[in-house]
């Protein structure tokens, strides 16, 4: 008897579809595979090893944490809420430093002594606009329905020709408990504009968006309410076409370039940014009490994103992520340094190749576990 053998010709091409085949799903087989390990123990290792192995996308943007970390904590009494006078004297070592902008991680709404506000609202009253983007969180109340919000006194201080904005620092988390996704912008209740991320205010000012901001944050709004504007709201106009907006998602996947360590930088290397004093790594911490006491030389953060935030246990601002825990300005830090990757004009932008994996095979996915994956639909 004699057995079949099919034609050289035909299972050549055979071979070939398979070996293309395995090729093709090979990166996201691999990229699952590290969502998978970043879920155990000693996470940050396997999150180092991803990097190495060019399986993470690289910082677009170099970052500095500013961290009001344990030892700061205990040399300054323990400040709880954050003493504004502090902060104050952090923004005032950054400021003549130049650096691309400013975001303060705190919730300056609480409540402190009138001295202590005195020394914050001269500092924000003395802010010019050649000096750097400052951004501010403005505390969210989040609702079973609804997010909503309270005025302040840093509002006094947006919208007078200084380069102060207010921001959105809300995330979501999977089914897992993790955090996988920031939203880009919110619209809390009777608000006329929508409050922006970090990442999307800065990719705007960046791209030469500043005079369209407004008009920007108005639109959003009109999405969110499918049109429905309060009735003391304007709409804000522009010269310039923006059904590009109408293409961002509001959900945007954080890609963890930056591990859960505190080292300055993973131990395979880092991307670096070069200045006047030579090649600085993408991401770099100072302690605060160090750093205020310090002389600074100014090339040093000279365009680069400065994020000033606590990272003390008693904060009690610390999550988990695909990378493993760490504080919120960390995770900020990760969602700034990727964003002019992630967000393009009018598009957000896929980056792990098991997002394109899943998002194109996502019927024959059940599990929600995967679907959280996808972007906001």
């Amino acid at each position: 008897m004699r057995s079949f053998r099919l034609p050289k010709d035909l299972r050549n091409y055979i071979i070939s579809i398979i070996l293309g085949c395995a090729l093709f799903a090979m990166p996201a087989i691999l990229s699952a595979a590290v969502i998978f390990f970043a879920s155990i123990p000693n996470a940050d290792t396997f999150h180092v090893l991803a990097r190495a192995a060019g399986l993470l996308p690289s910082p677009t943007l170099p970052v500095t944490l500013v961290r009001i970390d344990e030892s700061t904590f205990k040399t300054w009494g323990r400040p709880f809420p954050m003493e504004k006078a502090r902060i104050a004297e952090l923004l005032e070592v950054v400021r003549p430093t130049k650096p691309a902008a400013i975001l303060v991680d705190f919730d300056l709404s609480a409540t402190t002594p009138t001295d202590d506000v005195s020394r914050l609202t001269k500092v924000l009253n003395e802010w010019t606009a050649s000096d750097p983007p400052l951004l501010i969180p403005k505390r969210l109340d989040i609702g079973a329905f609804e997010v909503t919000m309270k005025p302040d006194f840093i509002d006094d201080y947006v919208g007078k020709d200084k380069p102060i904005y207010r921001v959105n620092l809300l995330f979501e988390r999977g089914d897992d408990i993790k955090i996988r996704n920031w939203n880009l912008w919110e619209t809390p209740k009777g608000a006329c504009e929508a409050l922006l991320s970090p990442q999307l205010l800065l990719f705007l000012l960046d791209s030469a968006r500043q005079d369209d901001l407004k008009a920007i944050a108005s639109h959003l709004a009109d999405r969110d309410r499918l049109g429905n504007r309060p009735e003391n709201c304007s709409p804000s106009t522009t010269g310039h076409d923006l059904s590009w907006v109408n293409g961002l998602h509001k959900n945007a996947a954080i890609d963890f370039v930056f591990g859960a360590t505190d080292a300055t930088h993973p131990a395979f290397g880092d991307v670096s940014f070069p200045n006047g004093v030579g090649p600085v790594p993408a991401l770099t911490q100072w302690s605060a009490e160090t750093f205020r006491d310090k002389k600074i030389i100014p090339e040093v953060f000279a365009g680069r994103y400065i994020i000033i935030g606590a990272s003390h246990l008693a904060s009690g601002d610390f999550h988990d992520t695909p990378a493993g825990e760490m504080e919120g300005m960390r995770i900020v830090a990760n969602a700034i340094a990727i964003s002019s990757v992630t967000l393009t004009v009018g598009l957000l932008a896929t980056i792990l190749a098991v997002d394109s994996f899943v998002e194109l095979f996502k019927d024959f996915f059940p599990r929600k576990g995967w679907r959280s994956l996808l972007k906001d639909k």
